[in-house]
C-alpha cells in the first residue's frame, strides 16, 4: 500500500514538473529531424558545410539531439539554432567560431544535445531556425521547421 502511495506522488511529481518545464510530448508532431546545408555556388552546388540533428517537440519546448557538423576538406564554417513563437525569439544557441576541415579530407563535430525552452511563454515555441555558414565562400542556408508541421523548409 505504501509503495503504491508512493509511486503514484513520484508519477505525479514528474508530471507536474513536466507541465511546468514545457516537456511533455507535444499535441501535435512536428518534423523529427533537420538538415541545413550550405552549398557552393557557380552550378557546382557541392555541400561545403552541413548540420543535421534529430528534433523532438515538446509542449513549449524544443530537444536538438545527435547533432553533428560537417565540414568538406579545406572548408569552414559554423551554425547556430533559434527558436521563435511567431516573429518573437524566444531562445537561440550559436557557435560562431570557425569549424575548419584540414584540406586532406572532411570533418564532423558532435554536439550535446540542446533544450531551447520556452516554457516561460504560454503556447512556447511554435518554429526554429537552423542556420549553417560556410565561411570560406560567404555563403549560408536557413532551413525553417514548424511544430504544426512534419517538415523542414
Amino acid at each position: 500500500m505504501l509503495k503504491r502511495r508512493i509511486a503514484r506522488t513520484a508519477l505525479a511529481i514528474g508530471m507536474v514538473a513536466a507541465a511546468v518545464f514545457g516537456l511533455s510530448p507535444a499535441a501535435t508532431a512536428g518534423a523529427s529531424s533537420f538538415k541545413a546545408a550550405a552549398v557552393h555556388g557557380g552550378g557546382a552546388s557541392a555541400t561545403a558545410v552541413q548540420v543535421v540533428g534529430g528534433m523532438t517537440w515538446y509542449a513549449r519546448s524544443v530537444g536538438l539531439t545527435n547533432i553533428h557538423l560537417w565540414v568538406t576538406a579545406g572548408e569552414c564554417g559554423s551554425w547556430m539554432v533559434a527558436g521563435y513563437q511567431g516573429s518573437t525569439l524566444i531562445d537561440y544557441r550559436s557557435w560562431t567560431r570557425d569549424y575548419c576541415a584540414p584540406a586532406g579530407g572532411p570533418q564532423s563535430w558532435p554536439f550535446s544535445d540542446i533544450t531551447l525552452d520556452g516554457s516561460a511563454v504560454p503556447g512556447g515555441i511554435t518554429m526554429i531556425e537552423v542556420e549553417v555558414w560556410d565561411h570560406s565562400h560567404s555563403g549560408y542556408q536557413r532551413v525553417t521547421c514548424y511544430r504544426s508541421t512534419s517538415y523542414c523548409s
